[in-house]
């Protein structure tokens, strides 16, 4: 997947949502950690880029959650760490 198909790919989940922005919920469930994971990383400064437009709402940005995605897919087995090892 390139810069392209990131932006095609939000482009197309933009206009399925009508808006331009994952819940923490959406974005755990699209990234495949949990909802405490995500706001761990928050807190330390990781993870996907997200904004707060109140004091207790966040909201993830569909093409930073994308793009962050395709730099570090989810393993979920040995095998698969072997395959994106071998790629390099």
């Amino acid at each position: 997947m390139n810069l392209n198909d990131i932006l095609l790919n939000a482009a197309d989940l933009t206009r399925t949502l009508g808006r331009d922005w994952l819940t923490p919920q959406e974005a755990a469930q699209r990234l495949g950690f949990s909802e405490k994971t995500l706001r761990n990383w928050r807190v330390a400064g990781r993870g996907p880029a997200f904004r707060k437009p109140s004091v207790t709402r966040v909201q993830y940005p569909i093409v930073e959650v994308l793009r962050w995605q395709m730099g570090h897919p989810v393993v979920h087995s040995t095998t698969e760490i072997q395959n994106l090892t071998a790629r390099g």
